[in-house]
């Protein structure tokens, strides 16, 4: 019995040793996986806020867009060519979706703009070309009895005529300044934003990345490990990080963290100017044109559309020199600014227009993590037995952007310009490169040169469309009232990177401190349409879902002002700071301040900020079927306040619903290594038909950086 009893024994400690033994393996491995999603996860909640900001330099074009084509178009409609009739009592003739029979100039010296003096007067009537006769004035002849009579007649005309050429080069004067303002206005505000994109997107490029609160995404993978490893497994990884977080001890194998984005070529060589290797930026080269004047000929006045900025060398408008002498230093540094200058300086170049940065398909975002222990396991015949276990993560379902193209090559550096997302935008262009000296008339029989954007996919007309620019001529003449220039002074007040400005590019009443129905109408412009939610992830409360987060964690390294979306005013009381995406959606729904018809003629704009929660949602765990009940869908009893305790924040601003960003799954490491099985493969990353391999697949786990 005692025999028996000994092998009986031993076979009981088998048992045991080989239990706890899978038990320490499972829970290794099930703590690797955790670690990973972790990881994953935080770089998924980076992504979604510089998809965020990626969109908010859209706004920032589509705005400038509203203030070429439908505020610098708006003087047009008594040609009988404009689709609204004019003047305060007009009506909008043509609601067809057709394009307007002529290509916009910018032109606000018209009713009720304050450039001019009465409901009647306008200078922008016909935008293509204009000549204005003036009195002719009569020689005297020979002395009648009418002598002096004469005399007060001929210098009756000659002052007419000297106030018609002095009034002549202030409007055209004010005209092309105006316009200067809108572009650098534009530079300034995309030049901040990339500020920002860049910043998170180099912190996402480190061997050690750091998340939207500033901490490190490894460590927390580290800490994620820990809390969910059994005590014998744990003691195998204690040390890593020591009391001091920042990763020390003999022990520092056992855990290793790999970040995707900052592999190879992926990575790059970003500076705080320049993006990392997985982002390209979409520079374009829109064109503009002004309504200019001839105003010193005796006969006439003469007006016609001459390009902005397709010049080498920036010029102003010469009535500028004539009827604004001490603005003439001012409008020679805007005509720098606004210039397209060729550049590879990156300071230089966050001031070139751009749409925004696409992502690289083939540059895949994944976090690997590995876990190396030796539990000490009772009856252990042969010692320590040491495991292993090493777990891959991704995000997925979001969207940082379009891409200009509607394919990406393997291995080419941008997405192909032959077939475009968003047919409409201007060409897009190497920074390099001049591009200058060239026609614009016959450029434009093959390039999108002026501002535009689509409304929706598929979308060939784009804002210029006489259904949208017949609703916004409406709401210019009939519900602003009298529109003052000086509403835009504030934005020179300011520097956008200053942490004391208001960040606020938006018609504003300094001299009141208050808002103004222009304002009201800028933001209806700029709000999301059917375009944005298909193709940007688009947070409907980006200041109490990221901003305030990225405030904690980088206002000390970012030496510029963090701003949130257009709307929001920085240095504002507490709601005009939170004004977000889901505020711009709410002001144009305001029957008080309601300015379109976006009910049933404009329906390409969101009425709901659930409608911008268009990303992946599965219907059970287990289950990655796309949950239609939830797609672009929230309660409004689920819906999360924006005044609300900041623990109850949560992206997409829904609790129970649908959802916007990045979501987070499991991967095989093979997929990521482009294999399938044993055998190597490649995927259709880059667009139908364009297949390759992942350019940063993880290497071995013993090159991975400790």
């Amino acid at each position: 019995m005692a025999l028996i009893f000994q092998v009986l024994f031993v076979f009981f400690a088998m048992i045991v040793n080989i239990g706890l033994l899978v038990h320490h393996k499972i829970n290794l491995q099930n703590s690797v996986d955790l670690a990973a999603y972790y990881g994953a996860m935080k770089q998924a909640e980076m992504l979604n806020a510089i998809s965020h900001v990626n969109y908010q330099i859209r706004q920032s074009f589509k705005l400038l867009t509203f203030r070429y084509q439908q505020f610098g178009s708006a003087g047009t409609t008594a040609s009988g060519r404009h689709p609204y009739s004019g003047g305060p009592t007009g009506q909008i003739t043509r609601t067809d979706d057709v394009p307007l029979p002529f290509d916009t100039s910018f032109c606000v010296p018209y009713s009720p703009v304050d450039l001019v003096n009465n409901n009647r007067e306008s200078y922008c009537k016909e935008i293509s070309e204009l000549k204005v006769p003036l009195p002719a004035v009569p020689s005297l002849g020979a002395m009648t009895q009418w002598t002096g009579f004469q005399t007060s007649i001929i210098q009756l005309q000659e002052n007419i005529v000297k106030k018609s050429q002095e009034y002549c080069r202030y409007s055209m004067a004010s005209n092309w300044l105006q316009l200067a303002k809108f572009i650098a206005a534009y530079k300034s505000d995309i030049r901040n934003r990339k500020k920002l994109l860049l910043g998170l997107a180099n912190e996402l490029s480190q061997d050690s990345p750091k998340d939207v609160q500033g901490e490190s995404i490894r460590e927390g993978a580290y800490r994620t490990l820990i809390k969910n490893l059994t005590a014998q497994n744990s003691d195998g990884l204690k040390g890593v990080y020591g009391n001091s977080g920042t990763g020390s001890g003999n022990q520092e194998h056992n855990f290793k963290f790999i970040n995707s984005f900052s592999q190879g070529s992926c990575k790059g060589n970003p500076t705080e100017a320049s993006p990392p290797g997985w982002l390209k930026e979409i520079f374009i080269f829109p064109v503009y044109a002004v309504f200019d004047g001839t105003c010193g000929a005796n006969d006439s006045i003469r007006f016609a559309a001459t390009y902005f900025n397709v010049s080498a060398t920036p010029t102003i408008s010469p009535n500028i020199q004539l009827a604004m002498p001490d603005l003439v230093s001012f409008a020679q540094q805007l005509a720098q600014l606004d210039s397209e200058y060729p550049s590879s300086d990156p300071q230089q170049l966050l001031f070139r227009s751009s749409i925004g940065f696409e992502k690289s398909p083939w540059c895949v975002g994944y976090v690997g993590v590995h876990a190396t222990t030796t539990p000490k396991i009772p009856f252990s015949p042969l010692g320590a037995v040491t495991l292993k276990a090493t777990s891959y993560a991704k995000p997925f379902g979001g969207r940082v952007g379009p891409w200009y193209g509607t394919t990406w090559q393997s291995g080419a550096q941008k997405s192909d310009d032959s077939k475009r997302t968003d047919a409409l935008l201007p060409m897009r262009v190497e920074p390099q490169i001049q591009i200058t000296g060239f026609d614009p008339g016959e450029l434009k029989q093959q390039h999108r040169i002026f501002p535009n954007h689509s409304r929706y996919l598929g979308d060939q007309l784009g804002v210029i469309s006489e259904l949208t620019i017949g609703q916004f001529a409406k709401a210019i003449h009939q519900k602003l009232g009298n529109v003052k220039l000086a509403w835009y002074n504030h934005i020179f007040d300011q520097d956008f990177d200053s942490k004391s400005a208001a960040g606020d590019p938006l018609a504003w009443d300094k001299d009141l401190n208050k808002t103004v129905p222009l304002r009201d109408l800028e933001i209806a412009a700029v709000a999301p349409d059917q375009f944005d939610a298909s193709t940007y992830s688009i947070d409907p409360d980006f200041y109490n879902n990221y901003l305030l987060k990225i405030q904690k964690g980088y206002g000390s390294k970012f030496n510029f002002l963090l701003r949130g979306d257009l709307g929001s005013r920085m240095q504002g009381s507490d709601a005009e700071k939170r004004f977000s995406i889901r505020n711009q959606i709410e002001n144009l729904k305001d029957t008080q301040k309601e300015m379109i018809d976006w009910t049933s003629q404009l329906t390409y704009y969101l009425n709901e900020f659930a409608q911008v929660l268009t990303s992946w949602q599965q219907r059970t765990p287990d289950s990655y079927v796309l949950d239609d009940t939830r797609f672009g869908k929230c309660d409004q009893d689920m819906e999360v306040k924006q005044t609300g305790d900041e623990k109850t924040f949560t992206m997409g601003s829904c609790k129970v619903g649908g959802r916007t960003g990045y979501s987070v799954k499991l991967v095989d490491g093979s997929f990521l290594k482009n294999s399938v099985n044993g055998t190597e493969t490649s995927y259709e990353l880059g667009g139908k038909g364009q297949s390759g391999r992942i350019e940063n697949p993880p290497p071995d786990v013993n090159l991975w950086p400790n």
